[in-house]
């Protein structure tokens, strides 16, 4: 007997996410007619994402989860939840090199995530978001790991889909459901639902998090070979039946509380109507946001802080054992035939060309927006530290802002990670937060940004 079940569901983002082609265009051919992107320093090249085809009547050129990335990055988190080797294989397939070996076609076919909507977004204020292109373009630049600071010439632009969007997807699974398909389907289901998925670019930072919204038709179809027939019946697989798949990971969930003023700055954010002076205008500096009064604090941001800290710490160790330790090195390549116990403890845990990191954000909530401020400045002569006339301008921060981190470490001893080493500098990591709190965002040298840090739990 040869079954094939095919499987509707639909998966719902919850942070942003990046599936590019490798392909780039400007900010201009982005976003035409938007104000602010006149100079040719503001329309510089933005990392596209993947669309479906515009010629298609019922196909809106919306960006879509390739079927390979879901696939790949599916496989991954099995295994990395401590699947047997064998059933991996037998559901994802196996690709050999060697001519004496033979692959193995896997049981599970994939097809792609269409984007069909979601909850209402048109509230959203992040930067250069538009309802129609559902994507908005996220500025950053790469911070130098030694110094802290942002590194020159490195500001890059993407573009991203914004959280809470729904995706549909179908998988087809072809095998013999008594022999362990519909465990193994159960739990690949069960995965979805009570531990997600991370997939796209940026999955160590906090990007492209995606968990099971709803189960939305299971078909199965029969074959009997001996009679030439085939039998059609709908199965009904309960989502409370699913068992969440069994995971090693550490996770750690903390509050983070700002009484004092805190902005991510968004240069491109025009200040609001009633200030008519354009002069004034270009002198106020405003926040990036999620929606109105919702500050926005990027996983990016909070990922290189966490990163600049633990070599901080390391370094901080090694001195103080008259060691000597290579200072971490965000631009390593780790080739194929290198272990990971080559890289640097901060390189194990936050990830190089070719690794991986251990650490990645789980989730990321704003639980408290506070109050808007707008506080006054002005800039300061580098000669004379004297104020500069007419340099006078405006900040507007958010004053009380709290947001619940839930940060995770992954066990993947099997694939040559320090398994002990890393948790040892996990929890040193937490309890330097916990002590010494963090500094996040725009002026941090100037009382802005500084957060404490509680832990709330485990997860």
């Amino acid at each position: 007997m040869l079954d094939q079940v095919t499987i509707s569901l639909t998966l719902e983002l919850t942070s942003a996410l990046h599936t590019g082609t490798g392909e780039f265009k400007t900010l201009g051919e982005l976003r035409p007619g938007w104000p602010g992107i006149e100079d040719d320093k503001k329309s510089s090249l933005v990392a596209t994402l993947a669309r479906d085809h515009q010629g298609n009547p019922y196909i809106q050129g919306n960006p879509y989860i390739p079927s390979t990335t879901f696939k790949g990055c599916l496989r991954s988190a099995c295994s990395e939840n401590g699947w047997p080797p064998d059933e991996i294989a037998s559901l994802f397939g196996v690709i050999t090199d060697h001519d004496e070996e033979r692959g193995q076609m896997g049981s599970l076919l994939f097809g792609n995530g269409w984007l069909v909507g979601g909850p209402t977004s048109d509230d959203l204020k992040l930067p250069f978001y538009s309802q129609d292109q559902a994507s908005f373009i996220a500025t950053r630049v790469a911070i130098d790991g030694q110094t802290g600071r942002a590194k020159d010439e490195a500001l890059y632009k993407t573009e991203m889909i914004p959280p809470g969007l729904h995706f549909s997807f179908q998988l087809t699974y072809l095998g013999d459901l008594k022999t362990g398909g519909k465990s193994s389907l159960s739990r690949l289901l069960g995965l979805l639902k009570h531990h997600g998925l991370n997939l796209g670019k940026g999955t160590a930072k906090g990007y492209g998090s995606l968990c099971l919204k709803s189960l939305d038709g299971v078909v199965c179809k029969t074959f009997d070979p001996d009679e030439f027939i085939i039998q059609r019946s709908e199965e009904n697989l309960p989502i409370a039946l699913f068992q969440p798949a069994s995971s090693s990971s550490l996770a750690k969930i903390l509050d983070l509380t700002c009484q004092g003023p805190f902005l991510v700055m968004d240069p491109y954010r025009q200040p609001s109507a009633e200030v008519e002076d354009q002069q004034q205008r270009k002198n106020i500096l405003s926040p990036e946001l999620i929606r109105e009064n919702e500050p926005h604090l990027p996983a990016t941001s909070l990922m290189g802080v966490l990163r600049s800290r633990l070599d901080w710490l390391v370094q901080l160790k090694a001195l103080r054992d008259e060691q000597t330790v290579e200072p971490d090195d965000p631009c390593k390549v780790l080739k194929a035939d290198e272990e990971p116990r080559a890289l640097g403890p901060t390189e194990r845990l936050f990830g190089v060309t070719g690794w991986r990191g251990l650490v990645r954000i789980n989730s990321l909530t704003l639980l408290d927006c506070g109050q808007e401020v707008s506080a006054p400045r002005v800039a300061l002569d580098r000669f004379t530290c004297g104020p500069v006339d007419g340099a006078l301008f405006f900040t507007k921060a958010f004053m009380g802002v709290k947001y619940r981190l839930e940060l995770g470490l992954e066990d993947r001893a099997g694939y040559g990670a320090d398994n002990q080493g890393d948790k040892e500098h996990f929890q040193e990591l937490i309890s330097s937060l916990i002590t010494d709190g963090l500094r996040l965002g725009h002026g941090g040298n100037h009382g802005y940004g500084w957060f404490q840090v509680e832990e709330v739990g485990n997860a």
